[in-house]
């Protein structure tokens, strides 16, 4: 039985940073993106799980659709939709699943962030001065 289930939650952050939040989001959590497009605003995830209970084995496949826009309040407004194609799953199951991944973005977007810029160097990677300056010179840079 298809069990579907949509979502949706604010998110405060930009419209720039979401598609990564979101893939990075669905990635950890264990879903394979099969598709992140930025042009319709849409990532697109699969969870395939194997279970074995006793004998018996469970082969469950989740379906993942992840639309943003704008909110009038601003930030995001994250649509997620989780649609189960195989196994024995409840609509709790999905409800679960994605509530875990609202969450799980609402965490990321608070998450301090240093990029490589702005790391400072170890003393034995800092360049003496002027040694780019005679580098980028041999290099018609």
């Amino acid at each position: 039985m298809q069990n579907t289930i949509t979502q949706t939650s604010i998110i405060d952050t930009t419209l720039e940073s979401f598609p990564v939040l979101a893939v990075n989001a669905l990635d950890r959590l264990g879903y394979s993106v099969s598709r992140a497009s930025k042009q319709l605003d849409q990532v697109l995830a699969v969870e395939r799980l194997d279970e074995q209970v006793g004998r018996d084995w469970w082969r469950h496949e989740y379906r993942v659709v992840l639309n943003w826009s704008l909110a009038v309040s601003g930030g995001i407004q994250a649509e997620v939709e989780i649609r189960e194609v195989k196994g024995g799953g409840t609509k709790h199951d999905c409800q679960r699943r994605a509530d875990e991944i609202i969450s799980d973005c609402k965490q990321m977007r608070g998450a301090p962030k240093v990029s490589l810029r702005q790391r400072p160097h170890p003393p034995h990677m800092v360049l003496p001065s002027g040694a780019m300056n005679k580098r980028c010179r041999k290099l018609d840079i």
